[in-house]
């Protein structure tokens, strides 16, 4: 089973990832034309990526947390199959509404 510890910092690690991309957007947008301008808007790609990358990690780690958990079937098959059509948000609910308030 994943530790409620990994699982939260896995959850918010895309949303602290996809705020600073926001923020190099912003900036992007309020800078003139010139080679800082590219960089930002490398960096705020590359964040972006890395922020899908980090929710990728974190629905993964929610299945496992799910598939290993002591729920019955009927339960751990929704939450998995919530995970892989809807993603990131069924992960968070999924945090919000088992893992947290777990007493394992």
């Amino acid at each position: 089973m994943v530790s409620e510890k990994h699982l939260k910092w896995s959850l918010l690690a895309p949303v602290a990832l996809l705020g600073l991309a926001i923020t190099g957007i912003i900036i992007y947008i309020l800078v003139p034309d010139t080679t800082m301008r590219t960089f930002l808007g490398i960096t705020a790609m590359a964040l972006i990526v890395l922020a899908g990358l980090a929710a990728f990690i974190a629905m993964l780690l929610t299945m496992i947390d799910a598939f290993t958990s002591k729920m019955d079937t009927a339960r751990k098959a929704i939450w998995i199959i919530g995970v892989l059509l809807v993603g990131y948000l069924v992960a968070v609910l999924y945090y919000l509404l088992e893992a947290r308030n777990r007493k394992d």
